[in-house]
């Protein structure tokens, strides 16, 4: 895996315009669920250099497969355990402003994204990198997923507690 353009903070966790309220929950019921293990973080502990970062898990808690464009296209793997919030991934990292979530600017993975299953009782760790600066705010991880690998149809959205970054 190779990124395309300069991250300026690591960050392991989970564009178009997404217009939910900034005091959307996630639901805890949903098949597919992503959060991060802290609520708050600190720029000083995001930087590349020092290898902190944030992990987000992704867990399918159902008891079917779903799929979801997040897999590293030079991984030949149908099932990754590391996944990534990339340019034409089906994961996003929104920032609120006012009173929307704002989808924030990914990087690119030199070699794609791929669809990748996401099986039941399974858990994947969640990588995306920021781009463009030490932006401070209330961020959240979005994940779409499908019920099938070859449909293209996204079917559902996994959302997480939003959390602070400053």
């Amino acid at each position: 895996m190779r990124w395309v353009g300069t991250a300026t903070a690591a960050i392991i966790l989970g564009a178009g315009a997404c217009s939910d309220s900034v005091s959307s929950v996630p639901d805890l019921e949903a098949d597919i669920a992503v959060a991060t293990p802290e609520l708050e973080y600190h720029w000083d502990n995001l930087e590349p250099g020092n290898g902190l970062a944030i992990q987000a898990l992704l867990t399918n808690q159902g008891t079917r497969s779903y799929y979801a464009r997040l897999g590293d296209a030079f991984n030949a793997m149908d099932e990754q355990s590391v996944l990534f919030v990339a340019t034409g991934s089906d994961a996003f990292l929104d920032r609120a402003v006012s009173s929307e979530w704002v989808p924030v600017e990914r990087a690119t993975l030199i070699e794609g994204v791929k669809v990748v299953a996401l099986t039941p009782g399974s858990t994947y760790t969640l990588m995306t990198y920021f781009l463009g600066g030490n932006t401070t705010g209330t961020f959240r991880l979005r994940v779409q997923y499908m019920t099938s690998p070859d449909s293209g149809e996204i079917t559902g959205e996994a959302v997480s507690p939003p959390f602070e970054i400053h």
